[in-house]
């Protein structure tokens, strides 16, 4: 039952235009008074309108019972036709107003969430711009050109990571590694807020390629070790002194070898290289998103 209110209303339409030649047909079966009218499909044809509309004139009247049951039947089916046709131009009016008024709340709902975005984007494009400045004395040993970050950098190139970094507004005797995982923990740290509070949620390709980064910045982090090697010693020697001038000798493919001093700067390079490729998206969606 629920189904047939359900319908739409140019089928209802069709089946109460469908019903005028159908009693037609039926009238030309039956007793008519045809009064002033002759026989013929277009009196049957006026008087089953006459009937549907329930008009009743009076020129053309029903004879028997079963021309007055024919007559009856399609007033009363008329009728329903009508009140279910009414019925669903209402309903599809409702759903109109409905989806029009669905429609502009998500478009409110996507111009709230794209300048929540954007506001949260800042503060992460800023976390992004420190991480790339200090990724540059990992990847361009002293001497060479540090104004660019040097995307194609080789694992002999962060031989100088705990040194200086150069910067006028850096402590001279803080290792470049150690300015490097701040800046790393400050934008894994904006990334878990990204996702956590919701701002990239109607975006969930770029909160897919967020969560990735930080998962695998977490399982490539061996900063406890690295940052504490300027305080270790291999005999009278530096421990980060011997760790640079086996870094800078390096030969051979940059892969995790077993019981090998050197697995924390592998995972070092591996994770500069990952989250290079991890910005490099990042721009790009946020771009999309911003001109959507």
């Amino acid at each position: 039952m629920k189904k047939l209110f359900k319908l739409k209303a140019y089928v209802y339409a069709l089946c109460y235009l469908s019903l005028i030649p159908i009693f037609a047909l039926i009238y030309s079966l039956v007793d008519l008074s045809l009064g002033a009218h002759t026989k013929g499909l277009v009196t049957y044809l006026y008087f089953s309108v006459v009937s549907i509309t329930t008009l009743g004139y009076g020129d053309v009247l029903p004879n028997s019972s079963w021309a007055q049951i024919a007559a009856a039947s399609e007033s009363l089916l008329g009728i329903i036709l009508i009140g279910l046709f009414l019925n669903a131009l209402s309903l599809q009016h409702s759903q109109e107003v409905e989806e029009k008024e669905q429609e502009k709340q998500r478009v409110e709902a996507n111009k709230l969430a794209l300048e929540r975005f954007c506001s949260f984007e800042r503060l992460l494009a800023l976390r992004i711009q420190r991480y790339q400045l200090y990724s540059i004395p990992l990847t361009v040993p002293i001497g060479n050109d540090r104004t660019q970050i040097n995307r194609d950098f080789q694992f002999n190139d962060m031989r100088d990571l705990f040194k200086t970094t150069l910067k006028t507004t850096d402590n001279h005797f803080k290792p470049a590694v150690s300015y490097y995982f701040e800046s790393l923990t400050d934008l894994t740290s904006a990334l878990e807020d990204l996702v956590k509070l919701g701002y990239a949620s109607k975006w969930t390709e770029l909160e897919s390629l967020c969560i990735d980064f930080w998962q695998l910045a977490k399982s490539l982090d061996f900063r406890e070790s690295i940052v504490n090697q300027p305080n270790t010693r291999y005999g009278d020697k530096k421990a980060s002194d011997e760790d640079a001038q086996s870094i800078e000798n390096y030969s051979g493919k940059v892969e995790f070898r077993p019981s090998n001093i050197m697995n924390q700067y592998i995972a070092l390079y591996m994770l500069l290289n990952a989250s290079f490729d991890f910005i490099e998206k990042y721009h790009q969606q946020v771009s999309q998103i911003k001109n959507s």
